[in-house]
This record gives C-alpha cells, structure tokens and sequence, in this order.
C-alpha cells in the first residue's frame, strides 16, 4: 500500500471534540465498514507518524470522524478546506454482511460508532438494532443521522439522553444463539459485550 496525497474537500465540527474529515483521493478507495486509513497532514516532525481512522464512508471522497484526543487528532482536526494530506489505505479487516436467518445487534461506543455507522448505511444490516453509548450526549455526534437508518437505542453514563448506564446494560435479554453482534468502542465495552455474547451462545465480531 502507497502513501496517496488527498485534499480536504470538508472539515466540520460535530460538537466541541468531534470533527467530520472528507479528503479528495487521487483513486477511488473501495473501503469496507471495519477498515482504516493513515491519515497526516504536512505539520512537520512532530507528531512523526500518522493516525489511524476508521472509514466513515469510501469512494472518491472518503469520509473519517475523529475524536480530539491528543497532539495528531487535534492537527488533523485543525485542517481547512486546500489542505493536503497523506492517506494510506484502506487497511485491516471488514465487518461480514448480515447472515440469513439471523439478527444482527450493533453495539458502539463513543467515536466506536464510525465502522458500524458505515456498515448500516451500506445496507449491510437490514433489520438490525442498534445501541450507541457515550459518556454525555455530546459524545454520541451521529445519534440523529442513525436514528433515520433503523431502530436505536442510546444510553450515555451521566444520563444527559437515553438510558443512563452504560450501553452494555441494553443488551439484557436481546441475545440468544441466533444473534449476530458486531461492536467497536473502548477495549472495556468490548470485552463486556464479548462475554455478555458468549454467555448467550451469540456470535460476536
């Protein structure tokens, strides 16, 4: 895989840490919902290597949500429309496409969301529900654009909107040995979530 030179066609902010990216590619990047991308503006030696962000959508102009989380999220989300930038992907693995038969529970946390937000809006998961968690509301950016996608449930852990709790506790009683769960967030949620499926005879991703 090439390091490609993108301009940043959109940089917006959702709320006071979120920053939607969308960079204009010299090819078109056939992404899949679960992969990521390299992504560095022209800032120097520091911070030396790029961050890596998961596709929020693909194509000739592939979006990314980042969180302001330290030095490199905060320069990638300080670019202005003209900048250019360094992209190397898309990179990893990919979420599998609903089973027949089978329900599909997408569990996400925090900026979690983006992988899982793609892989609805693809169509990848018809008739699944969603539970989106967050520490505030202003932790849950793409609440409104889901709700249109299918059935949600939010939660957040002070109670500013939805359940207060954390979105792992949505998830008693909805598994069971025919339920596919897909999850990205915080290593702790994950790991809640793969024992709370595996205890139910569900598969987890």
């Amino acid at each position: 895989m090439h390091v490609e030179r993108a301009t940043v066609v959109e940089s917006r902010r959702l709320g006071d840490a979120y920053v939607l990216l969308r960079l204009r590619v010299p090819r078109p990047h056939a992404a899949r919902p679960g992969q990521f991308a390299m992504l560095r503006g022209d800032w120097g030696t520091e911070p030396l290597l790029g961050r890596p962000m998961s596709y929020l959508s693909g194509g000739e102009e592939p979006e990314f949500l980042l969180k302001i989380v330290g030095a490199g999220t905060a320069r990638l989300a300080g670019a202005r429309i003209g900048d250019r930038m360094d992209v190397v992907g898309p990179l990893g693995n990919a979420f599998a496409p609903a089973s027949p038969g089978r329900k599909q529970i997408l569990v996400a946390g925090g900026v979690g969301i983006v992988p899982l937000f793609f892989h609805v809006a693809r169509g990848q998961a018809q008739g699944a529900s969603f539970l989106y968690g967050g520490r505030t509301a202003g932790d849950l950016p793409l609440a409104e654009p889901l709700a249109a996608l299918g059935d949600l449930r939010l939660a957040t852990e002070d109670g500013s909107r939805g359940t207060k709790g954390l979105v792992t506790e949505l998830l008693a009683g909805a598994l069971d040995a025919q339920t596919d769960v897909l999850t990205c967030g915080p290593t702790p949620m994950m790991r809640a979530v793969a024992e709370r499926s595996a205890q139910a005879g569900a598969r987890c991703f």
